[in-house]
């Protein structure tokens, strides 16, 4: 039982960490971080729909595809990080960025992004 909620505050707090790399870094300065999360980011400068949605889209088709090769915890532990990542990046949408220049920004937010996903890996 300990583990299981183990598992999901370290997905949560580590999905958190990688919303706010995100929005408080990445996103305002236009450097785009790899996967979801950066198609997620291209597609918001290109149309203004928030990266918080845009993840939550994307990664439908991808959580269908994975219903049929995972099983049923991995999902809803994926589903649970999508969800955390997605509501992070709305809520760190408001602040402003922590700085303007890129070099800092690609630093910083890389590293937050490696940290939140450090952490959401450690238990999975």
């Amino acid at each position: 039982m300990y583990e299981k909620w183990k598992k999901v505050i370290y997905t949560i707090v580590g999905a958190g960490i990688m919303g706010a790399a995100l929005e408080l870094f990445l996103v305002p300065l236009h450097i785009t971080a790899g996967g979801v999360s950066g198609i997620s980011t291209v597609i918001n400068h290109l149309t203004g729909i928030s990266v918080g949605v845009l993840i939550l889209i994307i990664n439908i088709p991808i959580f269908i595809l994975g219903a049929l090769n995972f099983n049923k915890s991995f999902l809803i532990f994926s589903i649970l990080g999508t969800i955390s990542l997605s509501v992070s990046t709305e809520i760190f949408s408001v602040f402003p960025p922590i700085t303007s220049d890129p070099l800092l920004a690609s630093v910083f937010g890389g590293g937050g992004m490696g940290l939140g996903l450090g952490l959401v890996l450690s238990v999975a």
